[in-house]
C-alpha cells in the first residue's frame, strides 16, 4: 500500500511549476489528496488563470475522471462550474475548469447567514442540480465544500466525478454507496438500491441546514449515539437558529421516506422562498457582535482573483477515510455546544452535535473530534 502511494507520488511529481499542458502552464498547487492534484494554472495566450485537475488515470479514478468529464460536457449551466478544457497526458486526466474564489465551507468559516441571504444562496444550488435532475443526471455527493463561490453571489456545482446517470423515462434507482457520510440518505447507507434522485434531495436538506447553523442534523450523547444517528437517518434539527417555515422546508428534504421528498420544481414553490423580499447578499463576519452595516461585507467586498498568491481556491480533496464504507467530511469536530451562544440560543446539557466547520471559541471538542480535526490539519488547506 506505501509503495503504490509512493508510486504516485513520484508520478505525480512530474507535474511541476512552470509545467506546460497543452495551452496552459501550471503556476501554483493548491490541492492534494487519493484522487491528484489541484493546480491553479494559466491560459499560455490569454493569461486567464484557471484551475487544473491532475488525476491518476486507472482504476476508480479513471472512471470518476470519465464522469466527470461527460457530465460537465453535457451539462452546461450558470450555476455548474465551467469545464474549459481536457486531455490525457503522462497517463493522468487532465481537467482544466474555471477559478472561482473558495468553496461554501470555507465561507461558512468566515461569514453568518440570515435566511434572506440563505434564501438567495440555495436557490442558485438548487438550480444547478435542477439542471442535472431534468436531464437525468444525480450529483451523489452535495456538500457544501462542492459548492464553489465567486465573491459572494454566484454559486456552482462541482465535483461531478460521482454522478449516477440514467435514461429518459426509466427510474433513477442506483445501487452501492456513494457520497460523504454526514451528507449521506439513509437509504444510500443501507447497502439496498434507492432513488438517486431523492438521495440528492437529502443531501440538501442537510448542506442547507449546515449553512443555516453550522451543525449537521444529529445529535447524542455519545460520539457512537450520534454516528448511528446519522447512519439511521434520524435528524434533530438545531432549531434554536431556524424559522418555523425554514424548520418546515428542511424537513421536506430530510423525510425518512424517499418517495416523500419532493422534487425540486416544488421545492422552489414553497413559501420559505416567498417569505420575505430579496434584497442585497450582506454577510457578517463570525465572531462579529456589531450589527452595524460598517462591520459588514457586500456582494462588492470580494474581487475576483488576479493572482494566484492571492487565491483560496478549491477544498483540498483530503484521502478518504472510510466511515461506514462512505468518504469522510474535510473536517469533522463532535462538539459540545455552550449552554448558551452568542445568539442566545439554548442546548441541553450534555449533548453534541457535529460539526463541519473549524472550532469555535467556547466548544468543547471530544476525542474523535480531535483526532479528524488533526488529520485536517496535517494536511492543511492552502
Amino acid at each position: 500500500f506505501i509503495l503504490i502511494i509512493g508510486l504516485v507520488i513520484i508520478t505525480m511529481d512530474t507535474f511541476t511549476v512552470g509545467t506546460t499542458i497543452g495551452n496552459y502552464v501550471l503556476d501554483k498547487k493548491i490541492g492534494q489528496g487519493s484522487s491528484g492534484y489541484v493546480w491553479i494554472g494559466k491560459e499560455v495566450e490569454e493569461k486567464e488563470n484557471v484551475v487544473i485537475k491532475v488525476i491518476p488515470n486507472n482504476g476508480w479514478r479513471k472512471l470518476e475522471f470519465e464522469r466527470e468529464v461527460e457530465s460537465l460536457e453535457r451539462l452546461v449551466h450558470p450555476n455548474i462550474i465551467k469545464l474549459y478544457d481536457w486531455m490525457v497526458k503522462n497517463k493522468h486526466g487532465i481537467l482544466v475548469i474555471e477559478l472561482l474564489d473558495r468553496d461554501l465551507l470555507d465561507f461558512l468559516d468566515d461569514f453568518t447567514i440570515n435566511e434572506s441571504e440563505a434564501r438567495m444562496m440555495f436557490k442558485q444550488i438548487l438550480a444547478g442540480i435542477n439542471h442535472l435532475h431534468t436531464n437525468q443526471t444525480a450529483h451523489m455527493d452535495i456538500k457544501p465544500e462542492n459548492i464553489l463561490i465567486r465573491g459572494s453571489n454566484i454559486l456552482k456545482i462541482a465535483d461531478l466525478g460521482s454522478t449516477h446517470s440514467w435514461e429518459e423515462g426509466d427510474s433513477s434507482v442506483k445501487s452501492g454507496k456513494a457520497g460523504t457520510s454526514f451528507y449521506c440518505a439513509p437509504e444510500v447507507k443501507a447497502g439496498k438500491p434507492y432513488l438517486a434522485d431523492k438521495a440528492d434531495i437529502w443531501s440538501l436538506g442537510i448542506t442547507l441546514h449546515v449553512m443555516m447553523t453550522g451543525f449537521w442534523p444529529y445529535l447524542g450523547q455519545t460520539e457512537k449515539e450520534v454516528l448511528a444517528n446519522a447512519k439511521k437517518g434520524k435528524v434533530d434539527l438545531a432549531d434554536q437558529y431556524l424559522s418555523p417555515t425554514l424548520v418546515e422546508f428542511m424537513m421536506l428534504m430530510l423525510d425518512i421516506v424517499p418517495e416523500n421528498r419532493p422534487d425540486i420544481p416544488t421545492l422552489l414553490k414553497h413559501k420559505w422562498f416567498n417569505t420575505a423580499p430579496e434584497s442585497d447578499l450582506v454577510f457578517t463576519p463570525r465572531g462579529d457582535s456589531d450589527s452595524s452595516a460598517s462591520a459588514r461585507y457586500s456582494a462588492t467586498s470580494f474581487s475576483n482573483i488576479t493572482d494566484p498568491e492571492d487565491a483560496v481556491g478549491p477544498g483540498i480533496n483530503l484521502p478518504d477515510l472510510c466511515l461506514d464504507g462512505l468518504k469522510t467530511p474535510r473536517a469533522c469536530q463532535m462538539m459540545t455546544p455552550r449552554m448558551n451562544d452568542a445568539n442566545g440560543a439554548q442546548f441541553e446539557e450534555g449533548l453534541i452535535r457535529p460539526s463541519p466547520r473549524n472550532l469555535n471559541p467556547g466548544m468543547k471538542q471530544t476525542k474523535l473530534g480531535k483526532i479528524l480535526h488533526n488529520f485536517r490539519k496535517g494536511f492543511g488547506r492552502k
